[in-house]
């Protein structure tokens, strides 16, 4: 397996985690295991992941271990990479848990369906947040200053 092909998932997996504010003790979680200690927001739901042993730290050996083993999986004709529909496979299975932590953000009350309610809560928070001068429109320019806000907010 090589290194840039390690890095990359892991990167891949990092970035797109699932973001989740929920606590531990919500209902939402619908069996799945909270995302604690690492809290909710981006990346938590991947070091969950990684926390084989589960003693809440993801060591440099750990999530070696714990991505060979899931990208072993995927290598249907054994050669050692990923084709790119070897790695869709990968990338699905990683992304599944972050379906259903999404889900759990959009079903607000947690009975199991996002209604049209709920879904027009979503777009009044998205317009809200992006739609900076309020014109019912979203420009690349607005989507671009509100992710640079973003950016300077995790610094």
């Amino acid at each position: 397996m090589s290194k840039a092909l390690l890095s990359t998932a892991l990167a891949s997996l990092l970035v797109a985690a699932a973001s989740s504010q929920a606590s531990p003790d919500d209902k939402r979680f619908y069996g799945m295991a909270p995302l604690w200690p690492f809290g909710g927001g981006p990346g938590a739901a991947a070091l969950a992941r990684l926390d084989d042993d589960g003693d809440g730290r993801v060591a440099v050996e750990e999530a070696r271990r714990v991505l060979r083993a899931q990208l072993r999986r995927h290598d249907r004709d054994g050669d050692g990479a990923l084709d790119r529909d070897e790695y869709e496979g990968f990338w699905l299975e990683r992304m599944r848990p972050m379906v259903a932590r999404s889900f759990q953000l959009w079903d607000e009350d947690a009975d199991g369906r996002v209604t049209d309610g709920e879904l027009e809560r979503r777009i009044r928070m998205l317009f809200w947040r992006f739609d900076h001068n309020g014109d019912g429109v979203i420009t690349p320019g607005e989507w671009r200053r509100r992710l640079h806000e973003y950016d300077e907010d995790d610094d």
